[in-house]
C-alpha cells in the first residue's frame, strides 16, 4: 500500500501544477552556457574566458551575484553565436568584462562591471542590445567603458553609465 501512495504522489503532484526536477546545474567558471541558467552564487575564476554563453538557446541571469576573475588579463563572460543573453550581474576585476561577438544579436542589461582593466563591453557582432550597464573604473588601468570594433553595425547601446574610464566612454569604430 505504501508503494501505491507514493506512486499516486509522485504522478499527481506534477499534475496539481507542482514542478519536480532530478536534475539541476551549478554554474561553474569555464562553463559554455546553451540553455537558459540563472547564477546561484558568487564565482571567482581563473579561466578565460571566466565563462561562455552560446546563442541562440544560451542565456544567463545573474540574479545580482558576481563573476570575478582572479587575474585582471583573464577576459569575463563571452556572448557568441546568434541571440545570447546576460542580465542583472556584477563583473569584477576583468580584462574585457562582456565581449559580444559572432553572429550577434545579443542581449546585455542590468549588468554592473567594476575595475575592468581592458574595456567594459567590447563589441565585434551586429545588432546588440545593450543597456543598463554601469561602468565603474579607477580610470588608470581600463581602456574604453563600451567599445565596437569594426565591423560592428546595428548596434543600439543605450540607457549606460560610465565613469572614470582611462580611455573614451563609448568608442565607436568603423
Amino acid at each position: 500500500m505504501k508503494k501505491l501512495k507514493l506512486a499516486l504522489a509522485y504522478f499527481l503532484l506534477p499534475a496539481a501544477g507542482i514542478a519536480i526536477s532530478f536534475e539541476s546545474y551549478a554554474v561553474s567558471c569555464g562553463d559554455t552556457i546553451t540553455s537558459q541558467e540563472t547564477l546561484t552564487q558568487d564565482l571567482v575564476c581563473a579561466t578565460n574566458p571566466a565563462l561562455t554563453i552560446t546563442g541562440p538557446l544560451g542565456g544567463l541571469d545573474m540574479d545580482g551575484f558576481t563573476v570575478t576573475c582572479s587575474a585582471s588579463t583573464d577576459d569575463g563572460i563571452l556572448l557568441n553565436g546568434l541571440s545570447a543573453s546576460l542580465t542583472s550581474g556584477v563583473i569584477d576585476n576583468c580584462n574585457n568584462s562582456i565581449m559580444l561577438q559572432d553572429d550577434g544579436s545579443h542581449y546585455v542589461t542590468s549588468v554592473d562591471i567594476d575595475d575592468p582593466d581592458g574595456v567594459g563591453v567590447l563589441i565585434s557582432s551586429d545588432s546588440n542590445f545593450v543597456t543598463g550597464i554601469q561602468i565603474q573604473s579607477d580610470g588608470v588601468t581600463s581602456r574604453n567603458g563600451i567599445e565596437t570594433e569594426d565591423p560592428a553595425n546595428y548596434n543600439q547601446i543605450i540607457g549606460n553609465t560610465i565613469d572614470s574610464t582611462g580611455g573614451d566612454g563609448i568608442y565607436l569604430e568603423g
